[in-house]
């Protein structure tokens, strides 16, 4: 079985637009949010992910920290 940073990067590399930490835990299935923040937190220090301040694409709420799969030129 996947472990959830798996789940999170195959997810994020199929679907590359910005996400918040609640909704890709729904998206997930996962228990709690801090599962996914604990993932993106160190997702976002690579260099194939970006983790801003920006609205995310599935609850458009406000500004919060959301990630995305860095994209290539």
């Amino acid at each position: 079985m996947p472990t959830v940073a798996e789940r999170i990067n195959e997810y994020l590399t199929k679907r590359p637009v910005p996400i918040c930490d609640d909704c890709l835990a729904k998206a997930l299935g996962l228990r709690r949010r801090q599962q996914a923040a604990a993932v993106t937190l160190t997702l976002g220090t690579t260099t194939g992910f970006n983790r801003y301040d920006g609205a995310c694409i599935d609850c458009s709420g406000p500004a919060e920290k959301v990630i995305s799969r860095s994209r290539r030129t």
